[in-house]
């Protein structure tokens, strides 16, 4: 396995971590917006 291959990996592994975690943030924002009101 190349370097260039475990970055693409690494990239590709951190994108989408990014998504569920924005994914995570909406879900609790909505959870804490019907609580509220």
């Amino acid at each position: 396995m190349s370097r260039k291959n475990i970055f693409k990996i690494l990239n590709e592994k951190i994108s989408m971590n990014s998504q569920i975690n924005k994914i995570e943030m909406l879900l609790l924002e909505s959870s804490i917006n019907s609580f509220c009101s």
